[in-house]
């Protein structure tokens, strides 16, 4: 298998070819504007139907309107955001007795609510959309985010200039897109941050990788395998090895600085209301189906909680084992180093949402772009899982979706592993 250690790529693949045609910028930038299109409908759609901050239906029933909330909530009372009851009032919109397609959302009295179990750091971070009419932090949260991806695809793909612009659209362009901004949700905002931490590292600039690191602490479900990562490639470097120094710094100032408006017992709530939701997922079966990893298609196909929980363990320690070779050798691809770190957080983490597989089809870009598809079959499977998650999402009671990804997300790994194998035996 030929291999430019140069430019990065290998040599078969033909796809990212075809993104360099001017027909193909075209096409993504009418998917895009669909995309865009369709989230802007929805979104006014319901922003237009809501009653007054304060009134029943005056939030819309979504993520966001957790984040929102607790911002609202947190300016003033911020141990009150784990408080189901208090953050139910704040939301304050009529129940339908049903869970939505992320399955978190519950019931206190007559209202259905959606929790909030985020760590101090994204409080702070909401507090200011809580200071504004829901009807405007919604919209900016999803600007904002869709901006922050955007940049850092951009600077990501800078080795692939030639296809830059199409590789950024095709990224926006992808199905699960749509979610992200109904939902109000943080893949964006996620992603964008393990983009700008590897960019940064791959540029050699340690210290500024390492203080964004702290930032995924955010999302700490998410958080162990982009941890691995860095460490893996920053060790055997000596010129990155500041990096794990300054990431202890960033991490350390993320979860103690914010203890200074919440209280040091904000950590004590907060772990009792993540334990609450995994309890509460570990029996929703309404919510299997909108997952993707293999625990939620274990609990799908019948397999007790505790036995697929431990099946899901050992998946995510082998996959951690992956991640660290895939970063710690030399010479492999940066484009395949990111696909596949890309496609395992998900994979490994036992309660991925559907608007999570933003990862999926973010990773089927770069690897369209180190021309993976070299084959008609590789190129089906970049296809598949950039878009059947965002189609299969609403699907998730008929066709349950970690039935599909979490096989097509293993053998895409699989397939990045061999792949960088072979590239260091290329050499």
């Amino acid at each position: 298998m030929a291999y430019d250690h140069q430019k990065g790529l290998f040599a078969e693949g033909r796809m990212v070819d075809r993104f360099e045609s001017a027909t193909a910028l075209k096409i993504l930038v009418g998917l895009v504007g669909l995309v865009i299109f369709s989230a802007i409908s929805v979104i006014w759609g319901q922003l237009a139907g809501l009653a007054p901050i304060g009134e029943p239906g005056s939030v819309a029933a979504n993520d966001f309107s957790a984040f929102w909330a607790a911002g609202r909530l947190g300016l003033s009372e911020p141990l009150a955001v784990l408080d189901p009851a208090k953050l139910a009032a704040v939301q304050n919109w009529p129940g339908t007795g049903t869970n939505t397609g992320s399955g978190t959302a519950t019931h206190t009295g007559a209202a259905t609510y959606f929790p909030f179990a985020y760590p101090p750091a994204w409080l702070m971070m909401m507090l200011p959309l809580g200071a504004l009419p829901y009807a405007a932090a919604w919209p900016l949260f999803v600007v904002v985010g869709l901006t922050a991806f955007a940049a850092s695809l951009w600077a990501a793909l800078s080795s692939v200039p030639s296809a830059r612009a199409s590789l950024t659209l095709a990224a926006i362009a992808a199905p699960v897109m749509l979610f992200s901004f109904v939902e109000g949700q943080t893949p964006l905002l996620w992603l964008a941050l393990v983009l700008a931490i590897t960019t940064a590292l791959f540029a050699g600039r340690p210290i500024l990788a390492g203080l964004l690191c702290g930032l995924v602490a955010m999302k700490p479900q998410l958080a162990p395998l982009v941890a691995i990562a860095v460490v893996a490639y920053a060790l055997p470097r000596p010129a990155l090895r500041l990096t794990i120094p300054a990431a202890f710094v960033s991490y350390a100032a993320v979860c103690l600085l914010p203890l200074l408006h919440t209280g040091a017992s904000y950590w004590v709530d907060w772990f009792g209301a993540v334990g609450d939701m995994a309890s509460r997922i570990a029996v929703a079966e309404n919510a299997w189906g909108a997952m993707l990893p293999w625990y939620a298609a274990l609990r799908v196909a019948g397999i007790g909680h505790g036995l697929a929980l431990a099946l899901q363990g050992g998946v995510a320690v082998v996959i951690a084992a992956a991640i660290a070779w895939l970063w710690w050798r030399p010479h492999i691809p940066v484009f395949l180093r990111l696909a596949g770190l890309l496609v395992a957080v998900p994979l490994a983490a036992p309660s991925a949402w559907y608007y999570e597989a933003l990862a999926f089809s973010t990773a089927a870009v770069f690897l369209a772009a180190a021309r993976y598809d070299r084959t008609a079959l590789r190129r089906l499977h970049l296809i598949l899982i950039w878009a059947l998650p965002g189609y299969l999402a609403p699907l998730g009671q008929v066709v349950p979706l970690p039935f599909v990804t979490a096989p097509l997300a293993t053998l895409l790994l699989l397939n990045v592993l061999r792949d960088a194998k072979r590239g260091i035996a290329s050499e």
